[in-house]
């Protein structure tokens, strides 16, 4: 049962063409992909209105980049991760489509000035694997280099990321994840040219044993 209707072509790159390694996602009854590469790096962001079977470019401040992540927190999109020519973006964005605008949230990275200190470094990936769980976003394995086994945890509120329990099974990239209810889950992906087929679920209350 069920049926297939294609709707609007996405918008091709700027080099004419259809695109690879975009990031996609949701808030509400909207869909949002943008990003990739398609020839060149791309760093723009399309929203999709299913009432009107339309794209709507909606801009993208942050850098170009392939192999983005987001999840959706209080109606809040967040997009961060992935490269830009194998160098491994720092930027962290925030979306809100209430107001149309996109607002920069603390670097990926080793920050210390005047205002602020703090070492984000460890967070920065791509090829990862997010998910959105108790008003909570997690960004856990992918690649900085090698494949990453950590587990992190981003509090909106605070602008914060903390470090959990690392991930249990093989370290790897390109996985898939989803949260239900309380649960992270993650699985599949692959280390080299060794794929996997397994899959683990996250209880961020719960003690690792």
């Amino acid at each position: 049962m069920g049926t297939w209707t294609r709707i609007k072509d996405f918008p091709l790159t700027t080099t004419g063409t259809g695109r690879r390694g975009a990031v996609a996602g949701n808030v509400g009854n909207v869909g949002y992909v943008g990003c990739g590469f398609g020839g060149n790096y791309e760093k723009d962001m399309y929203k999709y209105d299913p009432a009107t079977n339309s794209w709507t470019d909606i801009g993208f401040p942050g850098n170009k980049r392939v192999n983005a992540s987001t999840f959706t927190l209080n109606n809040i999109m967040y997009l961060g991760f992935g490269t830009n020519n194998a160098v491994t973006d720092t930027q962290f964005w925030a979306y809100d489509p209430a107001s149309s605008t996109w607002t920069p949230k603390r670097f990926l990275a080793n920050i210390s000035n005047s205002t602020e200190s703090y070492d984000y470094s460890g967070v920065a990936r791509t090829q990862t694997a997010t998910f959105a769980i108790s008003n909570l976003g997690y960004a856990v394995v992918g690649n900085n280099g090698s494949s990453l086994l950590s587990c992190y945890v981003y509090d909106p509120t605070a602008d914060t990321w903390t470090l959990k329990n690392p991930f249990v099974g093989s370290a790897r990239s390109l996985p898939v994840a989803f949260g239900i209810g309380s649960t992270g889950y993650v699985g599949l992906g692959s280390t080299g040219a060794t794929p996997f087929d397994d899959f683990w679920k996250f209880d961020p209350n719960a003690s690792q044993q």
